[in-house]
Order: structure tokens, then C-alpha cells, then sequence
């Protein structure tokens, strides 16, 4: 009976180590890499928080990102880790990454709209949180200034002054 009591503990134990075990590989599959947005910002583009998730691992090398294969990266690219993106060539694993940003609106950067004004193109802008003014960007913003995305409808306009805010309806 104690015998078959220590082969019952010892396979419950064997059964969530191995549980735990591949719970954690699914975890540490995309991790495994730096993220590439932040290793080579350049190499992404500006997204609405909605942008698809791609959540993979990925070579970067000559300005061109691809889905890592089974054989890993080759010796002119680096390996890097993906969150959101989407493959935009299925022949040739080719990725866009982006770095999704927050609404404009919802954090404070929108203005409203006049009637009659045309509706918007989406789009990045980058603003100084101390003084509130923004600049429609499509390239990353310095390091003292926040990215927002002024989301489809709405339009990065130039005020009065000079500052770039998103107009809402």
C-alpha cells in the first residue's frame, strides 16, 4: 500500500512539473529575444493601441524583418522578439512591426473638431507633457516627448500657435 501511494505522489509530481514546464515555454517562446522596437525603434512604425498582435520571433537584418524559421537567423541578422506586427508578404515571412500608441484623445491632445472641417487622416504625433504642444510625426519622437495616434476620423491639425492637436467631432 505505501508503495503504491509513493508511485501515485511521484507521478502527480511528474505531471505538473510537466505542466509547469510547458506553461512555461509558451511564456518564455517570444521572450527569449530583446524586443526589436526597442532595440532598433527605426525598424518599426507608428500603430493605434488596435494594432494585431503577432507575438514572434523574428530576424531583423538590412532593413527587412522576417519570421524566424526552425534554423534561427543568419550571420548578417539578429534575432529579435515581435508583439505587434503582422506578416504583410506570406511568400517571403516579411513583417511590419509597430509600436502601438495610445489614443490622442485619452490623453489629453484633442481639441474639437469645427463643423464642416473634413474628416481626419489617423495618424502619430508627438507632444511635450510639460508644455502640451504636438507635431504630426511619422518618424520616432525624442526621447522627451510622448507618441499618441490620432485615431481614423479625426484629424492632427495645426493650431494657432503653432502646436499640432487632434481635432475630434
Amino acid at each position: 500500500m505505501e508503495r503504491r501511494s509513493g508511485v501515485v505522489k511521484v507521478a502527480l509530481a511528474a505531471v505538473v512539473g510537466f505542466v509547469a514546464v510547458l506553461g512555461s515555454q509558451v511564456e518564455s517562446e517570444a521572450s527569449q529575444y530583446r524586443y526589436l522596437c526597442t532595440t532598433a525603434p527605426f525598424a518599426c512604425e507608428y500603430a493605434p493601441a488596435t494594432a494585431p498582435v503577432l507575438n514572434a520571433d523574428v530576424c531583423y537584418g538590412q532593413n527587412t524583418i522576417t519570421l524566424m524559421g526552425p534554423g534561427g537567423c543568419s550571420s548578417s541578422e539578429f534575432a529579435a522578439w515581435v508583439k505587434t506586427g503582422e506578416v504583410i508578404d506570406p511568400n517571403t515571412n516579411e513583417v511590419l512591426a509597430y509600436i502601438p500608441l495610445d489614443d490622442a484623445c485619452d490623453r489629453g491632445y484633442c481639441l474639437s473638431k469645427a463643423p464642416g472641417d473634413p474628416p481626419g487622416e489617423p495618424g502619430a504625433m508627438c507632444c511635450d507633457p510639460s508644455s502640451g504642444g504636438c507635431f504630426e510625426t511619422s518618424a520616432i519622437c525624442p526621447p522627451d516627448q510622448i507618441a499618441v495616434w490620432c485615431p481614423d476620423g479625426q484629424i492632427a491639425t495645426e493650431g494657432e500657435d503653432g502646436d499640432w492637436e487632434c481635432s475630434e467631432g
